[in-house]
């Protein structure tokens, strides 16, 4: 191993770590909430922005240069951590529809757990065999990850801000009579790829089907809260359809 692609792999390990702490801190903080009895879903929404803006930027940039160049090389390892960035995805958007702060934390607990085994097994196993090969040049594979990394977190970063700055439409308080009016009325005044938070008292899932109803094919549904008592849904404009 040369020592650039020792630096390199030091550097990729101290980055893992990082990440694997500020996801920590944020799980313990989802916990702490839960523990206390307060309301669970501002420290699960902070986990959420975190892995959305780092985890998952850093895992498709691993995917489209590390994973890549690794392929060839130990094929089956690789295939086995793509599926593990998949099952962080399926693990979040668990995060994001549980109905209950108990079940919050521990996709949350399992999220943490599996993005730090994954760490691990890239610096002991796919790093390494790339360092081996003196074709590789590990260091300028991973100068290439970071560099695509930083590009797909400022987008990221933009998406999750907006998403944090999506208006509400809370109807708890509206006769059942006024609701479907008022949040029609407010879909029909979305922009292309505009949104809103519905906050409601019951499953929406009636609006859901109404909206496929009236609505086919022009709208986007993101179950962010289910119950017991509280239900949120993203609900947006989905974007025109280019020529």
């Amino acid at each position: 191993m040369t020592p650039e692609d020792r630096a390199a792999l030091r550097q990729m390990a101290d980055h893992h770590r990082a990440m694997s702490l500020e996801l920590g801190a944020r799980v313990d903080a989802l916990v702490e909430a839960v523990e206390g009895g307060q309301p669970h879903r501002p420290a699960a929404d902070e986990v959420l922005a975190y892995v959305r803006r780092e985890v998952l930027p850093h895992a498709e940039a691993e995917e489209r240069t590390v994973y890549a160049a690794a392929a060839a090389r130990v094929p089956a390892l690789v295939e086995a951590l793509t599926l593990e960035h998949a099952d962080m995805r399926a693990t979040l958007d668990a995060m994001a529809t549980a109905a209950s702060g108990v079940r919050a934390a521990a996709a949350g607990y399992a999220l943490a757990g599996t993005f730090e085994l994954h760490a691990r097994k890239e610096e002991t196993l796919v790093l390494p065999a790339l360092a081996e090969d003196s074709e590789a040049h590990l260091a300028e594979i991973l100068d290439r990850m970071h560099e695509r990394f930083e590009e797909l977190r400022d987008r990221a970063a933009e998406a999750v801000e907006a998403r944090a700055a999506d208006p509400s439409l809370d109807v708890r308080e509206e006769p059942p009579s006024r609701r479907h009016t008022l949040i029609f009325d407010r879909f029909d005044a979305l922009p292309d790829g505009g949104s809103f938070v519905l906050v409601n008292d019951h499953d929406p899932k009636p609006l859901f089907y109404q909206l496929q109803a009236e609505r086919a094919d022009t709208f986007t549904w993101e179950a962010l809260e289910q119950g017991p008592e509280v239900w949120r849904v993203r609900i947006g404009r989905a974007p025109a359809a280019k020529d």
